[in-house]
């Protein structure tokens, strides 16, 4: 069961319908760059900060995400994109693409 603050009904509703909740967090040096990947997350999701936006997405959606993310990635750019996919039982998943391992953390709200 997870559980989610300060929702309203609707939010809630819609919150539970969602299959991946995870956080986007970059450092892109290129403002061009930078601007081309904001304007593609924020079809995936809401901007909480400059270079983090949350997202819930449904897990066919979630795996498009993650090869766009992997389509704009480009080392030569020294790019630095995390994924921290948050799971309802307390795992945190980050750079899944990357073959990470899971961790699991406490998440203050």
């Amino acid at each position: 069961m997870g559980l989610y603050f300060n929702l309203d009904e609707d939010e809630l509703a819609f919150a539970r319908t969602q299959d991946v909740f995870c956080l986007v967090i970059y450092d892109i040096i290129s403002n061009k760059r930078r601007v081309k990947l904001s304007r593609l997350l924020e079809a995936y999701g809401i901007r909480v900060q400059r270079s983090c936006f949350e997202i819930a997405v449904t897990k066919s959606i979630y795996k498009k995400l993650i090869r766009a993310l992997q389509e704009f990635y480009d080392e030569t750019e020294r790019d630095q994109i995390s994924v921290y996919k948050v799971y309802n039982d307390g795992q945190v998943i980050f750079n899944e693409y990357c073959g990470a391992k899971s961790e699991e953390i406490q998440i203050f709200l």
